[in-house]
């Protein structure tokens, strides 16, 4: 009898191109230092879909306006 193995799928990431620019260059600079704890940011920021700022959900937008959330 096979087991039907369920997998979870990840959750979407939208991000803004800032937030996306600073976290990935973070992640790089301790690629260096950390590799092992560096690449697991850098799969989920490769995975993420990039929007512009002033599109980007959430309340942490660079331009100080919250987008309605």
């Amino acid at each position: 009898m096979k087991k039907h193995i369920q997998t979870r799928r990840k959750p979407s990431i939208v991000m803004g191109d800032f937030d996306h620019q600073r976290l990935n260059k973070l992640a790089l600079a301790a690629a260096d230092r950390f590799p092992d704890i560096s690449d697991g940011p850098l799969s989920e920021l490769e995975r993420a879909r990039v929007v512009s700022d002033t599109s980007a959900p959430g309340k942490c937008r660079p331009d100080g306006i919250d987008g309605g959330v």
